[in-house]
């Protein structure tokens, strides 16, 4: 008896040993992986300032009598899915992405497409192929940045779920870049105005997200009893047409994107009022049956500056 009970404790002894070493080497594997991770996030950061010299600025110019149709635009970017990069290692390095903007002083307003150099000439052939009579000019970093003034700026994102659409170019009665280039117009001297796009290619799982919400969505309308019988919400026409627009969205390729906004004025109330007018105008994408841009909370003041001058991706998310 005292044998059986020995064997059992050596046993048990063992076993200890054995949980104890596993949870260690969880433990281990876990600080070696976020410790890569953070020292990458790390040189990421560090190394924004620098960032600059290795992107190209082209400037864009296209005819104001250009009848290109918004479509083709939708191709562009399609195209530009291509610069994703996938595996581990990929993932710990800062993706690839792009930058549109639009700056406004008292004189101009002008259109800017910034890229890493490694991508200027799949760029500036994707804009080409979309607009054939843009002419893109290689250009230094644009400033509207006074040696004294007030800065306000404000970031704006989807309120809801990123597979529910806001106001699409089809949806729309009026031209929505005239909507936002009158809004940056009739600047005083000493004031400019500029959108920030940020946009990189997006994994999958906003789709799959997606998929998963529409089936719930008929079920929740499929439903019967044991007799058979249909109980529960029927699908209406509204119901319908409500999954098709997600249908129609998530059949397309998805970017996470930034949208910073930036206003400079020699006094603090202009700024403010040129930012809320140029925010104003970012409403005409909101659909208030799908989805809407709200705006991003400023918890991270220094980290905005930082990310929009570098024209990165933000360090902290919303």
């Amino acid at each position: 008896m005292v044998q059986e009970v020995s064997t059992i404790d050596n046993l048990l002894n063992i076993a200890g040993t054995g949980l104890l070493f596993v949870v260690l080497a969880v433990l281990l594997f876990l600080a070696f992986y976020w410790g890569i991770r953070f020292y990458f996030w790390y040189l990421r950061f560090n190394n924004r300032s620098k960032s600059l010299s290795k992107k190209t600025f082209f400037k864009i110019q296209i005819p104001e009598d250009s009848e290109i149709e918004p479509a083709a635009a939708e191709q562009m970017y399609s195209s530009m899915y291509g610069i994703k990069k996938s595996g581990f290692i990929n993932s710990l390095k800062e993706q690839d992405h792009i930058s549109f903007e639009i700056v406004a002083n008292n004189s101009s307003i002008e259109f800017y497409a910034i890229c890493p150099s490694s991508l200027e000439n799949l760029v500036e052939k994707q804009i080409n192929a979309a607009y054939p009579e843009a002419e893109l000019t290689k250009v230094d970093p644009w400033n509207i940045w006074g040696e004294s003034g007030f800065v306000e700026f404000k970031g704006l994102a989807l309120k809801k779920e990123d597979y529910l659409p806001i106001n699409m170019y089809e949806d729309m009665k009026v031209d929505s870049m005239a909507v936002l280039t009158s809004s940056m117009n009739k600047l005083h001297d000493g004031e400019g105005l500029a959108i920030q796009i940020l946009i990189r290619p997006a994994e999958d799982n906003w789709q799959k997200k997606a998929k998963d919400h529409i089936k719930s969505y008929v079920a929740k309308h499929n439903q019967t009893d044991k007799d058979g019988k249909s109980v529960g919400p029927k699908m209406s026409k509204i119901d319908e047409d409500y999954l098709q627009k997600i249908q129609e969205k998530i059949a397309k390729v998805g970017f996470e994107t930034v949208i910073r906004l930036v206003s400079v004025s020699m006094d603090e109330a202009s700024a403010k009022v040129n930012l809320s007018n140029l925010e104003r105008a970012f409403g005409q994408f909101n659909s208030p049956s799908f989805n809407s841009l709200r705006s991003v909370p400023k918890r991270y003041q220094k980290f905005f500056v930082t990310s929009f001058i570098s024209r990165m991706f933000p360090v902290v998310e919303k």
